[in-house]
């Protein structure tokens, strides 16, 4: 049997982008290994072991002591102030408190034949966390195998001091696996790295389960950044009804990617709706999408959920983030990757524009997804095929 203990650097729970990673990850874990027993490092750990096909779940290393303590209060701001201190807690006082006290986990990294780090998105928000989660993992034993993916990158993190830090962490990994092409070409050139291979995000590969609601058509929005801003969302909305007569759908996909005053800034309420997705799991979410005709999306998983069921999507960029040039450049559609800091009212007319082109040129937008999807989908399986080879050769 191969131990696996599975780092995981964003939160479980809350994003449903995120939730498909853990689902889809684990899933691969079990295809390509499925004798192995996995063991989950999460910042809720109680949680996670009762929503994700796997064998135990610990507190992830960057939330001790703080987060054990969170576990055992009922919500509140004490519990709340408790989560935000064990996100940021600098990592090296987390790994000499494990050293020191944690038995449990001293004995389930021993035990351990890989640590495989889960979801680098490398941008400010959580930084000590993906910075600690491939520190540790080589703290502990200099010998253990370690694989992150699916990782990508933020330019800011490339034009500040925290450049080097990344360049270090990620040299202590014996395979960094990336979203794609773009993260793949910015790694080995700007931070010099030969440990890094092209694959794609596994959320990719998640099943879609239909809804109670399916919409007939139309454009679905996930907002996020500023994107999320009530006028610019409330003016790209009015824009597609009034130009293109079309149905909008706005879908959150993330807790607090919504401001309730949104809906009262539409000039053609009657024409869109707001989808309720707290309570629906990330295979419905996907399941909603997949019966819209056009997507506009600043969330990369999203995105990833519409795309893989040939629905054209466009992307709205969020600050400095570039996942979308790996997602929709696997996908020939890069070209549909919008900047709204700038020129606002100008971006949003070109949006529209291009969400008209789509509805005019479906047939052909939807076939070139479909030629790309099953290398994408190929892609996405890499990480598993050689987790396999690495464990049982």
């Amino acid at each position: 049997m191969v131990n696996i203990l599975l780092l995981g650097t964003v939160r479980p729970f809350g994003n449903k982008g995120d939730e498909a990673i853990y689902i889809t990850t684990v899933d691969l874990l079990r295809k390509y290994l499925p004798d192995s027993k996995i063991v989950l490092a999460s910042f809720e750990p109680r949680k996670a072991l009762k929503q994700y096909d796997v064998d135990a779940a610990i507190c992830h290393p960057m939330s001790y002591p703080f987060g054990l303590i969170a576990e055992r209060i009922p919500s509140g701001i004490l519990k709340r102030i408790i989560k935000f201190v064990s996100y940021r807690t600098p990592p090296y006082i987390s790994a000499l408190s494990l050293k020191l006290f944690s038995s449990q986990y001293r004995e389930i990294y021993s035990d351990a034949d890989l640590c495989a780090v889960l979801s680098f998105p490398f941008e400010k928000e959580g930084f000590p966390v993906y910075i600690s989660s491939c520190n540790m993992a080589r703290y502990y034993d200099p010998r253990k195998p370690i694989l992150i993916f699916p990782i990508s990158i933020s330019t800011s993190v490339l034009n500040d001091h925290r450049k080097n830090i990344v360049k270090r962490s990620l040299s202590k990994a014996n395979i960094v696996f990336t979203r794609g092409e773009y993260t793949t070409k910015i790694l080995r050139k700007s931070l010099n790295l030969k440990n890094v291979l092209t694959a794609f995000d596994p959320a990719v590969l998640l099943p879609k389960i239909e809804p109670e609601f399916k919409p007939s058509g139309g454009v679905a929005i996930t907002p996020a950044g500023l994107l999320k801003h009530p006028k610019i969302l409330a003016k790209l909305v009015d824009t597609l009804i009034e130009k293109l007569g079309i149905d909008c759908w706005v879908v959150p996909t993330s807790k607090g990617d919504l401001e309730e005053s949104f809906l009262d800034l539409i000039k053609n309420a009657h024409m869109c709706s707001v989808v309720s997705t707290e309570k629906m799991s990330p295979f419905e979410v996907k399941g909603f999408l997949s019966h819209v005709d056009v997507l506009i999306t600043a969330r990369a998983h999203a995105a990833i959920f519409a795309l893989s069921e040939n629905v054209p999507t466009i992307a709205i960029l969020r600050e400095d983030d570039m996942k979308f040039y790996d997602v929709l450049g696997a996908f020939g559609l890069d070209h549909l990757i919008y900047d709204i800091s700038f020129n606002l009212k100008n971006t949003l007319n070109k949006i529209v524009q291009s969400v008209s082109i789509i509805l005019d040129k479906k047939k052909q937008f939807v076939n070139t997804i479909r030629e790309r999807k099953l290398h994408v989908t190929k892609k996405a399986e890499i990480p598993g095929l050689l987790l396999r080879r690495i464990l049982t050769c």
